[in-house]
């Protein structure tokens, strides 16, 4: 009887060949609980995955795993881009290219946006559901089932595949693309003795004037989106006027880039070395959260989410100023 190969069930939301290259072994990592601060050395094909975190469900698919085998194939081809990057810079345009959307799918592809997604769209759907109820608009429900199936008492699960299609659909939206092609692309290389870290949603976003009730865009003036590469180079998209260029980082660059990734983490943290460096900016932002978030806002009997990607700001600067007014872009 022939045996069927097993199919691939911890799917990696951070690639695998991307955590090597912050690995000094090649194979393991330390993580940093955003929460505890509890450091864990583990090998790095154990770490940023979750089951079935590609899976396609909700509908009949041939092969549930469809998208992560993909995922390989197209990692494959990132990681030959990332390599020529490094040895080359930005002298291939095509390299270029490759890389700007690597940085967008890498934005999307974390369990941050997944999270973010479902729950924002459940419970938008569960709210078109209540107002089509107040106005009579559903069908009527069988008798003794009245309290059952009211709106209310209903809960709104959306599909895995769902989110995924809006996730890579995010990421790889030609309006987007197109505006981040317009950013002017920074190839930093850490000095001998400094490193580069990288965390569960890796793309950094910063503004110099950042507010935390206040979202930014991309084509929002002096806004950076930066990714660490591996532990040695990063990736850096600004709206700064110029060409593409490479430059060796100086130290405080790189600590600098550093915290804008340990706040920019949901839970975790990875670093090839000295994992108790992360816990002092912990500990000096406890509490801040970064990235995409949405709240629901109400005005009389009319309601609605708000939507907002929250940067990065200097040095424990978020306080309300008028300078952190306009940022939306």
């Amino acid at each position: 009887m022939e045996k069927k190969n097993p199919q691939p069930r911890r799917h990696h939301y951070l690639p695998a060949y991307y955590l090597r290259g912050f690995s000094p072994t090649g194979d393991g990592l330390y993580m940093i609980d955003r929460d505890s601060e509890k450091i864990i050395g583990a090998k790095t094909i154990n770490l940023a995955n979750q089951r079935d975190f590609h899976v396609l469900d909700g509908h009949a698919e041939a092969d549930p795993q469809a998208l992560e085998k993909q995922l390989s194939v197209l990692e494959g081809k990132f990681a030959y881009a990332q390599k020529d990057m490094i040895a080359g810079g930005f002298m291939n345009p095509a390299t270029r290219s490759m890389m700007i959307g690597f940085l967008s799918m890498m934005r999307m592809r974390v369990p941050a946006i997944k999270e973010h997604l479902a729950t924002s769209n459940a419970e938008h759907i569960h709210a078109q559901l209540t107002n089509m109820e107040k106005k009579g608009l559903l069908p009527t429900p069988p008798e003794g089932l009245e309290d059952v199936l009211a709106a209310k008492n209903l809960q709104v699960v959306m599909t895995n595949s769902s989110s995924l299609e809006m996730m890579f659909g995010m990421a790889f939206d030609l309006e987007v693309l197109q505006l981040l092609h317009k950013m002017r692309p920074t190839l930093l290389q850490a000095p001998f003795g400094t490193r580069f870290i990288t965390s569960d949603q890796p793309v950094t976003l910063y503004h110099p004037r950042a507010h935390k009730h206040l979202g930014v865009g991309l084509t929002t003036p002096d806004v950076v989106l930066g990714l660490a590469l591996t532990s040695r180079f990063a990736f850096l998209l600004s709206n700064e006027p110029g060409g593409p260029i490479s430059r060796l980082a100086p130290q405080d660059e790189v600590e600098e880039m550093n915290r804008r990734t340990i706040l920019m983490s949901t839970k975790y943290i990875f670093t090839g070395e000295n994992p108790e460096a992360v816990r002092p900016v912990l500990k000096k932002y406890s509490g801040q959260k970064f990235g995409f978030q949405y709240e629901k806002v109400s005005k009389g009997r009319r309601s609605g989410w708000l939507h907002s990607a929250i940067p990065v700001g200097p040095e424990l600067r978020y306080a309300f100023s008028p300078a952190s007014e306009g940022l939306n872009g």
